[in-house]
């Protein structure tokens, strides 16, 4: 069982926390469950994964081409077993495998996020830990899952099982079971839950364990895992049909608890055939809603972004901190997202679109957002912006919005925040009034890059090939300036640029993107000059094509600004998670193409 260092190395408090005992109502509900649930209909439930499948109690029919052998084990395990659903006004019996996992909180059930991403159509949901098909096939009873307790990632609701299948994960929180007993002390503990790195894909004598349609008790299997397109496990073993589905990895499998690193589900959810299985990667992502279930905080909502045909209309992004320190204690931080993530650096984002809206979407720290908070409608005013980026111009370490207009003009909207309502509530310093010379600005981006350790000085593109910085900008105007390339020179090509830190040392770094779809870093810019040119894509067609704006910031992962945003011409919004100089991070799609 994991100590209490392995919880708080997640951020958990690992003090032991069971579901409350049920209220005589609540107990009659789960009685009620109980008498729902007889042998007879958990044997005709059918899978979830596979509605016309083979019901669960009929006789296992003969897996595909042998891979490592299967064995059904007679009395099953204490840890592993079957959620049971009715779906379709109580037409239709369904189950899906899932297994205990080892938490302070003691009733956490794992499974496949397929499974389990329609649970508003649910009735008599429980857990059945050991099933089988036996005179006695509830050793452990059933446990209900808790209303609005089903933990999966906002993205894979949005996005659906075949776009999302990197997050095919999923946690549910259970109460007590019709006895009033908790999960974790009715089956003697969980299994503990282990993260995927980049080396760890394959494991040795990993077991898969489930309960196929047509399977009286689960099915075992011994073999090695591997990776398999870069994002998922993959592990050949016979017979693993449909209600296989959220059937648990189990690394250090003693015959009664393990190591859980996987759950069938991912690639085409879990494989087109019985016997190859996959399963997503147990990262970041997954340790977020395990924290997130073990302390009970409020479950993903689907991503509020809209569809594609809508970001098609997306001109520009810019991020940074959109909020008031001062106000944004711990308190409304958890009534606001369930997790203080700003500690993490985490960062929002702000788009005009071309009909003159100007919009503000918070970061959720999770390489996502949350939805849109309308600065302005649709204007004519606004449509004549040319080009926006954000920075702390003003100092209180609230970013402020930078606006270059079609007329020369640049003006700065100080500490811009959630609740400034319409950017016209917000404070407006003119910086340059109408003139001829930024006419010919083409491209802003500001970041850390001399002078003081702020977010303050800009860097300007113009339609000649000049390269300008200029450092220390703040409400008085542009100060210092230092040409980093000359009129007529490469930089005419220079179609967009961004900030972040893409090279480590906490030094802020410029990306560009180039007329023919290069992307290149320069790493550590600064006074003295542009410095390190790191080439991340070669010329190419996609990008010189399709992506129409890019933007950067700290969204997830770690508190680094290395998170680039892309908005291609079909309307999808992809995002590069974790980025360095030299390559593209994790790719996450925020929003399908139009």
């Amino acid at each position: 069982m994991p100590d209490e260092e392995y919880y708080r190395s997640l951020g958990i408090d690992p003090t032991p926390r069971p579901p409350a005992p049920l209220d005589a109502e609540e107990l009659k509900e789960a009685q009620a469950l109980d008498a729902y649930w007889t042998p007879q209909r958990l044997r005709n439930a059918r899978p979830l994964d596979d509605p016309d499948g083979t019901p669960l109690g009929d006789v296992h029919g003969k897996g595909s081409a042998l891979r490592a052998p299967s064995h059904e084990v007679a009395g099953g395990f204490d840890t592993i077993g079957v959620f049971v659903v009715t779906r379709a006004g109580g037409k239709e019996d369904r189950f899906c495998t899932a297994s205990v996992v080892d938490s302070p909180s003691m009733n956490l059930v794992i499974s496949a996020a397929h499974c389990l991403s329609d649970t508003d159509r649910f009735e008599n949901f429980g857990f059945v830990p050991k099933y089988n098909d036996t005179s006695n096939p509830k050793p452990y009873g059933i446990f209900r899952a808790e209303k609005n307790r089903v933990y999966l990632d906002g993205r894979y609701l949005q996005l659906g099982a075949a776009r999302g299948n990197d997050l095919d994960f999923a946690f549910v929180r259970v109460q007590r079971n019709e006895k009033n007993q908790v999960l974790a002390t009715a089956v003697g503990g969980g299994n503990r839950l282990k993260f995927v790195g980049p080396g760890d894909f394959a494991q040795k004598d990993a077991h898969l364990i489930g309960y196929p349609g047509g399977a009286k008790r689960p099915r075992d299997c011994k073999a090695t895992t591997r990776k398999f397109n870069d994002r998922f496990l993959q592990i050949d073993c016979d017979g693993y049909t449909p209600g296989t589905s959220g059937s648990p990895f189990l690394a250090e499998w003693d015959g009664r608890r393990g190591d859980v690193f996987g759950v069938i589900g991912g690639y085409k959810t879990g494989g087109p055939t019985a016997d190859t299985s996959y399963s997503s990667q147990f990262d970041a992502d997954i340790k977020r809603l395990y924290v997130q279930a073990v302390n009970d905080y409020e479950p993903d909502k689907a991503s509020a972004l809209g569809g594609g045909a809508t970001w098609k209309h997306a001109k520009a992004i810019t991020s940074g901190t959109f909020y008031d320190p001062a106000a944004f204690g711990p308190a409304r931080a958890v009534a606001r997202r369930g997790t203080d993530v700003r500690r993490t650096g985490t960062q929002d984002m702000i788009v005009l679109w071309d009909d003159g809206e100007l919009s503000l979407y918070e970061g959720d720290g999770t390489f996502g957002f949350e939805k849109d908070r309308r600065l302005i409608g649709p204007n004519s005013t606004w449509k004549n912006a040319k080009a926006i980026t954000a920075g702390d111009f003003t100092g209180g370490a609230q970013y402020d919005l930078m606006v270059l207009w079609v007329d020369g003009e640049v003006s700065l909207y100080k500490d811009v925040d959630y609740d400034s309502g319409s950017i016209q509530n917000v404070p407006e310093i003119t910086l340059q009034q109408p003139n001829a010379l930024w006419k010919h600005a083409t491209a802003l981006a500001t970041g850390a890059f001399g002078g003081n350790k702020w977010p303050d000085d800009l860097v300007v593109t113009w339609d000649d090939g000049e390269a300008t910085l200029y450092w220390d900008v703040n409400a008085s105007g542009v100060h210092e300036e230092q040409k980093l390339a000359n009129p007529g020179s490469v930089w005419k090509h220079a179609r967009s640029l961004t900030t972040g830190d893409f090279g480590g040392a906490d030094n802020n770094d410029l990306i560009v993107r180039w007329t023919d779809g290069e992307l290149t870093v320069y790493k550590d810019l600064g006074i003295s000059g542009l410095g390190a040119e790191n080439q991340v894509l070669a010329p190419n067609a996609l990008w010189r094509d399709h992506a129409r704006v890019v933007s950067a910031g700290s969204y997830g992962g770690n508190s680094w600004p290395d998170d680039l945003v892309v908005r291609w011409s079909d309307g999808e919004l992809t995002m590069y998670g974790d980025s360095s100089a030299s390559k593209l991070g994790r790719q996450y799609m925020l929003v399908p193409p139009g």
